[in-house]
């Protein structure tokens, strides 16, 4: 068994195949096992008896299993994504975290290969004496349940996240956007009832001019009161001393010689506030990402196993409407092996097509929508339906 780890770029696969015993005999699932070999991993997929009820109940439950089926999908899916993303550093996009083996997408400890090999029907929360919609109701209320706690969870983790992002991205840009709170001491800025401190953006190609002209291009300049306060790869930041009714004529000739002075009152009070509040969302964010990370595992888990649950009704469902009375099948999943699914196809087309020979011909795919009433989008001469869950960016 090997554990889903997010630093490989993967999509795991499962096909879950039924086909009567009445056609393929005691030894059908060998024979099955046998024909696949190295294309794919064969493990016997144990579907119970469950209650049939009338043809036309099933009809009508069939019509609405593929819509489901897609939600569920979607949902874990969703789950794998979100774990990914918060074992994902958000600036270096490397993996982080405790380490590969909490890294992993799991059902009880164990890897989903190995839980689909050794499903088994969970008879406690569904009662296999109940009618089949009754079944279908509850494994769909408690992904819907899981689905809505995603949304709000993820939304709030979410809007820490962006509150941080906003917050950094303040100290982000060249020095004609970026927020100039961290590169302004307050001896850099002085502020009397008569002299007030202005802070002005050069090019550095002009900085030279600067600090021939500044103290002249109008009068009531405080001399030699200009310092380079910080540097850019494309401007340098200086401020500038003069008295404050002064200040309106210094910005008009500074526009002239494309300087830019930015509009900035030194505020301690201001700044300290700004870095308390990164750290209070950091440390909040931290707590959120954890418990989100504890609540996607537990979940995870829980909205697998209901899909996997809801797999087995459909598979059920189609053998059903398929291949008729009694319900004895040999229903397997199968893992694809890395490129093999071509060459499955094939093994399994062949291996059943005379299970089909009434419907297709030759076993090419045609659509079943006017044949099982929306069970399945494609149809095969067997059962045939598929579990994709990413486990990288898409």
């Amino acid at each position: 068994m090997k554990p889903v780890n997010f630093s490989k770029d993967e999509t795991k696969q499962f096909w879950l195949v039924s086909v009567p015993n009445s056609e393929v005999g005691p030894h059908g699932f060998e024979q099955l096992r046998s024909a696949v070999g190295g294309a794919g991993v064969v493990s016997k997929f144990k579907i119970p008896s469950l209650r049939v009820g009338s043809l036309d109940s099933l009809l009508a439950l069939s019509e609405d299993l593929g819509r489901k089926d897609q939600f569920f999908e979607g949902v874990v899916n969703k789950i794998a994504r979100q774990l990914r993303d918060l074992y994902t550093d958000p600036e270096t996009g490397n993996n982080e975290g405790p380490g590969a083996g909490e890294r992993i997408l799991a059902v009880n400890n164990i890897g989903l290969d190995s839980y689909l090999s050794t499903f088994e029907w969970d008879e406690a929360k569904y009662k296999l004496t109940s009618p089949l919609k009754d079944v279908i109701d509850a494994v769909s209320t408690t992904m819907t349940k899981i689905d809505e706690e995603l949304r709000t969870k993820s939304a709030s983790f979410q809007s820490v996240t962006q509150a941080i992002a906003a917050e950094k991205k303040k100290a982000t840009g060249n020095l004609m956007v970026r927020d100039l709170s961290d590169l302004i001491k307050p001896e850099d800025a002085i502020d009397t009832d008569y002299l007030t401190t202005l802070f002005v953006v050069v090019n550095k190609a002009g900085a030279k001019e600067w600090l021939d002209e500044y103290e002249t291009i109008v009068s009531d300049v405080v001399p030699r009161s200009s310092d380079l306060l910080y540097s850019d790869s494309e401007f340098n930041l200086y401020n500038v001393i003069l008295f404050k009714k002064m200040a309106d004529d210094f910005k008009t000739q500074a526009r002239k010689k494309k300087w830019t002075v930015r509009e900035y009152k030194f505020d301690a009070k201001a700044v300290e506030a700004g870095k308390e509040d990164l750290k209070k969302f950091e440390s909040k964010r931290v707590k959120q990402k954890n418990s989100l990370i504890r609540w996607c595992r537990l979940n995870f888990a829980e909205a697998f196993t209901s899909w996997v649950h809801l797999k087995a009704i459909r598979t059920f469902i189609e053998a059903v409407l398929r291949f008729g009375l009694p319900a004895e099948y040999t229903s397997a999943v199968i893992e694809p092996g890395r490129s093999s699914e071509n060459k499955l196809r094939k093994t399994l087309d062949s291996l059943y097509a005379k299970l089909g020979s009434s419907y297709i011909d030759g076993g090419d795919e045609v659509d079943a929508a006017s044949l099982l009433a929306g069970v399945s989008d494609k149809f095969y001469p067997y059962v045939w339906s598929k579990m994709s869950i990413a486990t990288s960016a898409q």
